[in-house]
């Protein structure tokens, strides 16, 4: 399987056929830190995933990434999990912007 970014970086991955959750292997720490530096918010407004034989599985449109989990294999390479949201748009609400939702939504501002 393949991780296709916008920019048309292609990461091969163990996983991703769960939407929102992509699963690869690094050899070193190093390849995990030049990976997680190409899931920019420009390369995440894009993010196909493909099987090897390029037939697509899915496709995450304005895509953040929640959060990644790293377990070192007995081997020394790295189980790395991405967890990725689709929002569209790319923007992430922050706190404030969800309370003042909920403030409107009360009717305790316009």
């Amino acid at each position: 399987m393949n991780m296709i970014l916008k920019d048309g970086t292609t990461i091969p991955i163990v996983d991703g056929s769960y939407t929102g959750a992509v699963i690869l292997i690094c050899d070193t720490r190093q390849a995990l830190i030049d990976t997680r530096a190409q899931l920019t918010p420009d390369n995440l407004a894009e993010v196909r995933i493909t099987k090897d034989d390029d037939t697509p599985l899915n496709t995450l449109h304005g895509a953040v990434m929640d959060s990644m989990q790293v377990v070192t294999n007995p081997d020394g390479t790295l189980t790395v999990h991405f967890y990725l949201s689709e929002t569209i748009t790319g923007d992430v609400p922050t706190d404030a912007e969800y309370a003042l939702a909920g403030k409107i939504l009360l009717g305790e501002e316009v």
